[in-house]
């Protein structure tokens, strides 16, 4: 009985850091939350799914009031914003997955390819962008555009 149950977690691929590091360089945020969630789904830990998903757009938007507020408080490369969320997403990952994501690969688990990860970091991308048109249209909707005079 063990042993079906450890094929059939085997059969469910998973991300690996790899995949976090690619998603987050071009999704931002909102590929790391999305990736982890799917783990913790395929390692059957539903309460942590949710966890994740609270607790990640809630981050996501203060790490986007950060970054608005960095970019006008001072000069930055561009370069660092993705950088910074790479490390963060690959220190939860390490953390929170790494010895299941581990055990996982050694017993011959699947993995998901790495276009796929590439995909989640491009959809993640017009989410977000997305959400930032949104936000413009509402605002300006709300408050108007300013008249050029």
């Amino acid at each position: 009985m063990e042993e079906e149950i450890i094929q059939s977690n085997l059969e469910k691929p998973v991300y690996r850091k790899i995949h976090l590091q690619l998603a987050a360089f071009f999704g931002g945020p909102l590929a790391i939350v999305y990736i982890l969630a799917e783990n913790f789904k395929q390692f059957g830990e539903t309460a942590r799914v949710k966890k994740t998903w609270v607790i990640g757009i809630g981050l996501c938007l203060l790490f986007f009031i950060g970054v608005a507020y960095l970019s006008t408080a001072k000069k930055i490369p561009n370069l660092i914003v993705p950088l910074i969320s790479i490390l963060i997403g690959t220190a939860i990952m390490q953390s929170w997955q790494g010895a299941d994501i581990k055990i996982h690969s050694e017993a011959g688990g699947r993995i998901f390819p790495l276009t796929r990860a590439l995909l989640i970091g491009v959809l993640s991308l017009v989410a977000t962008i997305l959400f930032f048109v949104i936000i413009a249209v509402f605002y300006a909707m709300i408050f108007g555009v300013p008249s050029k005079q």
